[in-house]
């Protein structure tokens, strides 16, 4: 499916399943062995945000969507 000229596939990787290289977790060359095994047709998906705000949730400026405080 195409959504403003940018490709979804069917599976989606979340932030966290390739590593942070995008090179894969060690359990994965396990799983290479199984025939299909792959992220080759997946749809990477790096961050998401809450819409509507929540308690717990930290302010965010309007303008940017970044943090207003820093949460380190």
């Amino acid at each position: 499916m195409k959504i403003g000229g940018v490709e979804f596939h069917n599976i989606f990787l979340p932030s966290g399943t390739l590593n942070f290289e995008k090179q894969g977790w060690p359990h994965h060359k396990l799983y290479k062995l199984i025939p299909g095994f792959g992220y080759k047709n997946a749809t990477f998906v790096a961050k998401t945000t809450t819409l509507l705000e929540r308690p717990g949730n930290i302010e965010l400026d309007p303008e940017t969507l970044m943090p207003k405080k820093n949460v380190s």
